[in-house]
């Protein structure tokens, strides 16, 4: 008997039911029912009245037009105040500020997200006008500032430039152009421009402003600079090439000299005078082959 049993699958326990309701459908479907209780209430009561069919129904007829504007006064009110509400909120998103959201009455509930609503939008006015004042004091550095710098937005496209990089552009450059437009070339997140050459130090730095990938370009003048290490490497070679020739040339000069101040010449030490001016000179011009090949690798 046991095996002739079925094992009966476990039943999924049974959600109860729930009616996803609006607060403004629950209102309608409240003032619905209570209209509808009164007409069925005036009807009971005249037809307890002994009143004809035709004079309840001119009853309800008369009745009818000031409930339903009673209930629509009644919805009306109720969802007022939520869509002044629902309009301050997105006019504050917008970031008007001259708006005032007209006041309620303490023991109202909604004066509470009232108050809520209105510290949100004084805490945005001041976090607003802070980063304003910051973003002026900036531009205002920037604009003094002899180093071309500009910034682009998430779309490479131009919010700031100062006044030594328009100087150093030579064109337009209007606030929303793309960095494209500019001549500048974004590679591998790093933005070049063909005016600044090998004389710029230039520098490309991504960083997040508000949770958009923004782009500041930057480029420094370092031709004195390099003007001034030319003419220290100049300096140092003309030093050393003075030492080197100093070195070679004053003995050769000196064991000609010798030679000269002799009557007779001597052979044999004619030769090594002369060997050792060859040997000089060969080192000399060696010297000279090794620095040009060097002066090539720079």
């Amino acid at each position: 008997m046991l095996n002739n049993l079925k094992t009966a699958s476990p039943k999924t326990p049974a959600k109860p039911f729930a009616l996803t309701l609006s607060h403004e459908q629950w209102l309608s479907f409240a003032l619905t029912a209570t209209l509808m209780l009164i007409f069925a209430l005036v009807t009971a009561l005249t037809n307890s009245l002994g009143w004809s069919i035709l004079a309840s129904a001119t009853l309800l007829f008369f009745l009818a037009y000031p409930l339903i504007w009673l209930a629509w006064r009644c919805y009306h009110f109720w969802c007022q105040a939520i869509m002044q509400l629902t309009t301050y909120t997105q006019v504050i998103r917008e970031g008007e500020t001259n708006l005032r959201f007209k006041a309620q009455h303490p023991d109202n509930l909604l004066a509470e997200l009232q108050q809520e609503i209105s510290k949100l939008a004084i805490d945005k006015l001041k976090k607003a006008q802070q980063n304003q004042t910051i973003d002026h004091l900036l531009s205002h550095i920037l604009d003094s500032w002899p180093i071309p710098v500009c910034l682009f937005d998430e779309n490479n496209q131009l919010t700031y430039r100062n006044i030594a990089m328009k100087d150093k552009i030579q064109q337009p450059m209007l606030i929303g152009t793309s960095a494209a437009d500019l001549g500048f070339v974004m590679d591998n997140d790093n933005l070049s421009h063909s005016q600044f050459n090998q004389q710029w130090q230039c520098q490309s730095i991504s960083y997040l402003y508000q949770q958009k990938k923004c782009h500041i370009f930057s480029a420094l003048d370092i031709s004195q600079p390099l003007h001034q290490q030319q003419s220290i490497t100049q300096q140092n070679l003309i030093r050393v090439l003075a030492h080197e020739l100093r070195n070679s040339l004053t003995p050769m000069a000196s064991m000609a000299d010798t030679l000269l101040c002799n009557d007779s010449f001597n052979e044999a030490q004619v030769r090594m005078v002369l060997g050792r001016i060859k040997t000089r000179s060969e080192r000399l011009l060696s010297f000279i082959e090794q620095y040009s090949q060097l002066s090539q690798l720079r």
